[in-house]
């Protein structure tokens, strides 16, 4: 895989299918962060975090859903996270979905600040 490459992904329970959705203009890199975030059982995504803690690292793939362009980022992640809601089959917890649209362009911890306020 390409490590500029852009796009949708999935971080995947391979024995029941469910999946974290996500997406970013540099894959590779935001693969990378969610694996130390789950080694330290620090992930923003509890039911992600619970099943890694659960099943452990052996039980999960990492893969691009889909490449795309980052001015279609947003609209393709999220007709992934609805495939996957869909089916039962999200771990991204209940308010990712919509998330994703209200936290545009605004990094972890500058969120984490304002929902300190």
């Amino acid at each position: 895989m390409r490590q500029n490459m852009s796009g949708v992904y999935a971080i995947t329970h391979v024995a029941s299918g469910r999946a974290y959705v996500g997406r970013s203009k540099y894959v590779m890199t935001r693969f990378r962060a969610h694996r130390v975030a789950l080694r330290a059982g620090r992930h923003h995504a509890l039911p992600l975090q619970h099943a890694w803690d659960k099943y452990g690292k052996n039980a999960f793939i990492f893969s691009v859903l889909e490449c795309c362009t980052p001015d279609l980022l947003r609209e393709h992640e999220q007709l992934w996270i609805d495939e996957f809601h869909h089916n039962d089959k999200l771990l991204n917890g209940s308010l990712r979905a919509r998330w994703s649209e209200l936290t545009e362009g605004q990094r972890a911890n500058d969120l984490t600040a304002k929902k300190q306020r």
